[in-house]
């Protein structure tokens, strides 16, 4: 395993970054900052074909044929088929928009009418005016902002049910088939605006409407019309169409898209047949989802547990992570199904978890249903040269699993809560001696075993869908530089970092320690935002703002955090074990970011991968000491169960310097001039785990420059919210790098004359 993380973090020399990311003031968002995150999101995701792309009029073209919409044009009062025009208001200057209304509706009802009257289509669609009817969002967190599309297609059927909070019409993005924005040519926004204002009522139709795999909606206005087309990979959009153009028989084509837009055919809409609900009073009621079989997996139907996913992502695109709980018909169990994208060019989640079979603390696959769908097959694109080359291929995968069945947030005890993070943590490290590193921890990647699960499967791993490799023997992936997204509330300092490119030119590996790192962040959120008995609290301001920031404001709250003693609400409710272990994990985690910045920061760049090397060195230490912080808390625990007191221990302290050896053999790359012997201390390269021997110094006092300003100015409240430390000014973060070396080290190089290369 030591040799396998040696190579991976010389090979490894960059990790894919975190997207860029805007500050904002809570999760809980209004219109308008809504509209700012989701032109970050869709940023790099835009694609607008080329003026003679087929990718329109490509579409449903066996719902209505040019025979069939002729015949419409000439039946119809909204069509003037002598003038070949719609019968819209005329484009003047003066135009208002809520004067487009009434007419646009009309149409749209008329072309429902017409081609969808048979007796099974009978009432399942229709077109309303809701731009005067607030319709309630949905979020992470409860929300009381609604918003108002134009026009609004309201559905029934398997997929649909009736919105949450009553509204007029009962119509809601729970029940919303499509719909369609309606602007005045004078008065339009601009483009941007525009596919943003879309982009956000989209939004909310996947998160209400959690089969749905792809939303197509029409603006229009009394002149043009643009299709828009949201999947998993973005958003694309067509050229802009004149509604009235005979020479192009234009009309023809917006028909054939509203016919499309209004059918009654949940596949034609973008949803995911394979997972249906029974609808009673408007309402779900019960669901079921099939698998489709394979070799050894027959054809199988579960019964949904809950009628929503337990989990799922409020992303447009991405992975977009959905967890179902089932119940197996066969045996009655129930297990967990797993439903994501993945991208084209990256190792399928099943490959891992094939690797990864029969591992404790890692969840068990019983099967994987990969290749469901495609994005590119949603798009029209007929071969692969139509396929734009900023284009990112998703594929659909559906997994099923046991072994965990529940989320982390679920747990009812501190006992619970620690064994469960304590097993998933060992199975982190046997899935590294499988030379797989995880790379995404967070409450949503780890389970509570089953109740009776002996120790090594009390917590389980999942979503493998971001692991890598990390042998000899296998390709290294390119990052990708679109970046990825996520919630930062899990992120190791050095991943947020690397979401900024301008401060750290070093961007190395997502490493072990990275992920280390985060099972504290999961912990420390679970245990300042939820009582000891998974009741839950409020987070404090200063954890919230680790999902609110920038990726470096969030680092550098972070870097904050781990230099501070613990939250008042956190002492005053779990038990001294728990808070002896979070801080023996926040003093472990603080010495190795801190360490990792020298590196970033100061250490030649000819040898930073011999200096990442040494750092692998000690990989069996760091595991096998984060678990004993777990082991520990755990007797404690079983302690205070029996009414015994537990003994108070100080937390563990992991010192900068111990990385590549003794405190008394600092490495002069990193730490500058020493007048420290070479000859004192021992060689040893592991990390030494040690208790602290009297009074310790102050971060301040240990690093001034490494502490964040707002710590620096003075902040010493930990319960107040400390302001975002402002942008650092370029300076030097540490002393010079000698012209000759100060001490004698064994991680510098030796040149030809056996002389210490500097």
């Amino acid at each position: 395993m030591v040799e396998n993380a040696k190579v991976f973090a010389k090979r490894q020399c960059f990790s894919t970054p975190l997207a860029p990311s805007l500050a904002v003031p809570s999760l809980n968002l209004n219109m308008d900052q809504r509209k700012e995150q989701l032109d970050d999101e869709l940023a790099f995701s835009t694609i607008g074909p080329p003026h003679a792309s087929s990718f329109a009029s490509s579409l449903y073209r066996d719902l209505a044929s040019d025979e069939e919409i002729e015949v419409f044009l000439r039946e119809t009062e909204v069509y003037d088929w002598e003038n070949k025009r719609w019968l819209l208001p005329e484009s003047i200057k003066g135009l208002k928009e809520n004067e487009l209304q009434k007419p646009l509706v009309k149409l749209l009802n008329a072309v429902l009418a017409h081609f969808w009257s048979q007796e099974f289509a009978l009432g399942l669609r229709k077109v309303i005016d809701t731009h005067t009817t607030p319709l309630p969002h949905k979020e992470v967190v409860e929300t009381d902002y609604k918003s108002r599309p134009d026009c609004s297609v309201k559905a029934e059927g398997p997929s649909f049910q009736l919105p949450h909070m009553e509204t007029t019409e009962n119509i809601g993005y729970s029940n919303m088939a499509s719909f369609f924005e309606f602007k005045v040519e004078a008065k339009r926004l601009g483009f941007v605006k525009e596919l943003l204002q879309v982009a956000a009522y989209v939004r909310q139709m996947f998160i209400q409407q959690p089969n749905r795999q792809f939303v197509r909606a029409l603006l229009v206005s009394e002149q043009r019309f643009t299709l828009f087309h949201f999947d998993r990979s973005g958003v694309q959009h067509s050229q802009q169409f004149e509604l009235s153009d005979d020479s192009t028989r234009s009309q023809y084509l917006f028909v054939r898209l509203v016919v499309g837009l209004c059918s009654p055919h949940e596949s034609d809409l973008g949803f995911d047949s394979s997972i249906q609900w029974k609808i009673e009073n408007g309402r779900k009621v019960s669901g079921t989802l099939k698998t489709c079989g394979g070799d050894d997996h027959g054809e199988m139907t579960y019964n949904l547990v809950d009628i929503d996913p337990i989990w799922s992502s409020f992303n447009i695109r991405g992975s977009c992570t959905r967890y179902w709980r089932v119940v197996d018909p066969q045996s009655g169990e129930k297990r967990l199904v797993k439903d994501s994208w993945r991208s084209e060019e990256r190792v399928s989640e099943q490959t891992f978890l094939d690797h990864a079979k029969d591992l404790p603390g890692v969840v068990e696959m019983i099967y994987c249903e990969d290749n469901r769908a495609k994005t590119k097959d949603f798009r029209g694109f007929v071969n692969g040269s139509d396929v734009p080359e900023s284009f990112c291929n998703l594929i659909a995968i559906r997994i099923i699993m046991r072994k965990g069945c529940r989320l982390l947030m679920e747990f009812s005890s501190p006992m619970e809560l620690v064994c469960a993070c304590r097993d998933a943590i060992a199975g982190h490290q046997l899935l590294y001696e499988l030379n797989i590193v995880h790379r995404d921890i967070s409450i949503h990647t780890i389970l509570l075993g089953e109740p009776e699960a002996e120790p090594g499967n009390r917590g389980v791993l999942a979503g493998l869908d971001m692991a890598i490799f990390t042998d000899s023997d296998r390709d290294i992936p390119e990052t990708n530089e679109n970046g990825r997204f996520g919630d930062r509330t899990y992120w190791p300092i050095a991943a947020l970092a690397r979401g900024d490119p301008d401060t750290v030119t070093y961007q190395g590996p997502h490493d072990h320690l990275d992920d280390l790192e985060s099972f504290l962040y999961v912990f420390v959120y679970l245990t300042h935002g939820y009582s000891p008995q998974g009741k839950p609290l409020t987070l404090p301001r200063s954890l919230q703002k680790w999902a609110l920031q920038t990726s470096w404001a969030a680092a550098q709250s972070k870097t904050l955090f781990l230099g501070e003693p613990s939250l008042k609400q956190f002492q005053a409710l779990w038990p001294q074990s728990c808070r002896t272990l979070v801080s023996s994990f926040k003093n472990f985690s603080k010495g190795v970011t801190k360490y990792k910045r020298r590196i970033a920061r100061n250490a030649p760049d000819d040898q930073r991968d011999e200096i990442m090397e040494q750092l692998m060195v000690g990989i069996n230490e760091h595991y096998n000491g984060v678990l004993r912080f777990f082991d520990k808390a755990i007797e404690d625990l079983d302690k205070e169960a029996n009414q015994m007191p537990p003994q108070v221990r100080a937390p563990v302290s992991w010192k900068p310097a111990s990385f590549f050896g003794p405190p008394s053999s600092p490495n002069p790359c990193l730490d500058g001039p020493s007048e420290t012997s070479p000859n004192q201390g021992s060689s040893s390269r592991l990390i030494a785990l040690r208790q602290d021997q009297g009074p310790r110094k102050r971060a301040s006092e240990e690093d001034p420059d490494d502490q964040p300003e707002a710590k620096r100015a003075g902040h010493e409240d930990p319960d107040e919210d400390p302001k975002t430390p402002s942008r650092p000014r370029a300076r030097a973060r540490m002393p010079a790098i000698q012209t000759q070396p100060a001490i004698s080290s064994p991680l510098r190089p030796k040149d030809s004359s056996g002389k210490k290369a500097l």
